[in-house]
């Protein structure tokens, strides 16, 4: 069955939603395939390869809550242009993506545990994070670093989205005067709503008290998220 499976060559659009680990024995033959969606998979490196090695026309690629993938090089899908990689489970593994070829890029990020390598045909980008209420304690330090690493990976797009949570944390950074990297981008998209809940939440609340804020000087008041 499985040989089937991975020698299909007439395939065009493949979805595969599984939660058990692809050891791939066999080799990947999906000749036709110009989208791949993969969900729930445990999937290691290298059978990342074979599968990549076996889609030569591949153009659009998404990635749902893969665990072990610790480095996604697309550096030889050369016709690949979209990618997706979805990630709301803390716990995931962290990946490097390396991918000169693509144009788009759709990351909805758990704790920004992904790491931009070589994007570096990239024009278009969207970018949320998937996280839980900030701690003071825990990460709100770390996720202030690697927001403006990614934004500086990312000053040369044309098009840029940004998501409510990654905007929050950028919030974070100007409050504390952190210098932001010169963006290129012709169109700039923020995806949230405009209110309190939004901007600052109540978390942010307990973040600036804990580092010695003024909220009203922040914007805040103090009764907090109404």
């Amino acid at each position: 069955m499985y040989d089937f499976l991975y020698n299909s060559t007439s395939f065009e659009q493949l979805k595969i939603h599984s939660q058990h680990t692809m050891v791939l024995e066999c080799t990947v033959s999906w000749t036709s395939l110009q989208k791949l969606s993969l969900s729930f998979s445990r999937l290691s490196d290298e059978s990342m390869a074979k599968i990549l090695s076996g889609c030569p026309i591949l153009e659009n690629l998404t990635l749902y809550d893969c665990w072990e993938l610790k480095v996604l090089d697309l550096s030889k899908s050369l016709r690949l242009r979209t990618l997706d990689v979805n990630r709301t489970v803390t716990y995931l593994w962290p990946t490097q993506i390396v991918a000169p070829h693509i144009h788009c890029l759709g990351l909805f990020n758990s704790e920004l545990s992904c790491t931009l390598v070589d994007i570096s045909s990239l024009t278009e980008a969207k970018l949320e994070i998937a996280l839980l209420p900030l701690n003071p304690d825990i990460n709100a330090d770390f996720l202030q670093v690697r927001v403006l690493e990614m934004l500086d990976k990312l000053k040369n797009v044309e098009k840029l989205t940004l998501g409510r949570n990654f905007i929050q944390i950028l919030y974070l950074a100007e409050i504390r005067g952190v210098p932001f990297p010169i963006l290129k981008v012709k169109t700039l998209t923020l995806d949230t709503k405009i209110f309190q809940y939004v901007i600052p939440v109540v978390f942010l609340d307990i973040y600036l008290k804990f580092e010695g804020f003024n909220l009203k000087e922040c914007g805040i008041s103090k009764d907090g998220v109404s």
